[in-house]
């Protein structure tokens, strides 16, 4: 069965526009710089979890690469955003990651599970995170 969800990103300005050329793809080289939707998990009953990448500006892009030319804005925690849909209804907005994280997987539960990287410090162990998704009373 096809289905299709509508999704309302934070920042994604190419869909902005009415027709997008391939002048509309912001790139350095090979490197795109544009937003993309990245992955998607899949949690318990209908809920489901879309990680994108928002775009980086050239100007900061340049700022990065000059500081490690080994620099992608895709692997960098900043520039992904997550968005909880149950069924095909979105049900939040952009979500930040928590600092320094990197969505691994879904977990039984509602639950995601994070990498935490802090670049200031050379660990010796890998540390990951548990985060739950709680519906907010209103």
């Amino acid at each position: 069965m096809d289905s299709r969800i509508e999704i309302n990103h934070g920042e994604f300005p190419i869909l902005q526009k009415s027709k997008i050329s391939r002048n509309d793809f912001k790139t350095n080289g090979r490197i795109a710089l544009g937003a993309k939707n990245h992955k998607l998990f899949s949690l318990g009953g209908e809920k489901i979890v879309l990680d994108y990448i928002q775009e980086i500006p050239y100007g900061i892009y340049e700022q990065k690469i000059a500081e490690d030319p080994t620099y992608h804005h895709f692997q960098d925690p900043t520039y992904h955003r997550l968005i909880i849909f149950e069924g095909t209804t979105q049900v939040s907005g952009d979500i930040k990651l928590p600092v320094n994280g990197k969505l691994m997987t879904a977990l039984p539960e509602d639950r995601l599970l994070f990498q935490l990287i802090d670049p200031t410090i050379e660990e010796d162990f890998i540390l990951f995170g548990v985060y739950e998704l709680i519906k907010s009373g209103n």
